[in-house]
C-alpha cells in the first residue's frame, strides 16, 4: 500500500488513478481476508465463553436442586418438631443430605465449603448428636429426639437462610456473581444473630 502511495505521487493523472483503483482493490481484498479470517475467530471466541458459561449455570442448577431436595422437607419438619419427632425421618433425609453435599462440594462456591459441617452442627443442636453421626457407621442412633424448642427453630432458621442463599445462587446469571453468594457457618451465625448467650 505504501508503494502504490509513493508510485501515485510520482506519476501522472491517469497513471494515478489507474495505481489508485489497483490499491483500492488490494485494501478491499485484505478487508475481506482479515473480516472473513478474524470474524469468525471472534464469534468461535464468543461462542465458546456463551456454551462454557451456560455448561456452568447448568452445573449451578443441577447442584442446587440437589440440595434443595433435601433441604426443604427438613425445614418444614424442624418447624413442626414439637408436634411431629418422626425419628424414620430423619433416619432416611440425614444420610441424603450428607451424600447430596458430598456430592455437590466441588461445584459450591469455595465460602460454602463448611455446609455440611455446619448441617451437622444445626441439626445436632435440634435433634440430639444420636441422628447427625448416621454417616459415621457408629451404631449411635438413638431411639428418641432430643427435642429443644430453641434449637429447633434456631436450625430451621438457619436451614431457611441456606434455603434463601441457595436459590439466589441458582437464580444468579453469572459465574462471577454467584461466587459473592455468602453463607455464614453455623457458629458464625450464631454470634452475629446473638442467637446464643455464650456468643
Amino acid at each position: 500500500m505504501a508503494r502504490c502511495l509513493r508510485l501515485a505521487a510520482a506519476t501522472g493523472f491517469c497513471e494515478r488513478f489507474e495505481l489508485n483503483v489497483g490499491c483500492v482493490l488490494q485494501i478491499a481484498f485484505m478487508t475481506d481476508i482479515i473480516g472473513g479470517t478474524i470474524g469468525p475467530l471472534i464469534d468461535g471466541a464468543i461462542g465458546s465463553t456463551q456454551r462454557r458459561q451456560d455448561d456452568e449455570r447448568q452445573r449451578r442448577r443441577a447442584a442446587a436442586a440437589e440440595l434443595l431436595a433435601w433441604m426443604v422437607p427438613m425445614v418444614e419438619q424442624l418447624h413442626h418438631l414439637r408436634d411431629r419427632r418422626d425419628t424414620a425421618f430423619w433416619v432416611k433425609h440425614i444420610p441424603i443430605a450428607y451424600r447430596s453435599l458430598d456430592a455437590t462440594e466441588v461445584r459450591l462456591p469455595r465460602q460454602w465449603r463448611h455446609l455440611k459441617r455446619s448441617a451437622r452442627a444445626c441439626l445436632g443442636e435440634a435433634l440430639g448428636n444420636g441422628l447427625v453421626f448416621l454417616d459415621t457407621g457408629d451404631d449411635v442412633l438413638s431411639d428418641s429426639i432430643d427435642y429443644s424448642a430453641r434449637w429447633s427453630s434456631y436450625a430451621a432458621d438457619y436451614l431457611a437462610l441456606c434455603l434463601s442463599r441457595i436459590r439466589e445462587w441458582d437464580n444468579e446469571w453469572t459465574a462471577r456473581s454467584a461466587q459473592r453468594i455468602a453463607i455464614p457457618d453455623f457458629d458464625d451465625w450464631l454470634r452475629i444473630t446473638e442467637r446464643h448467650p455464650m456468643y
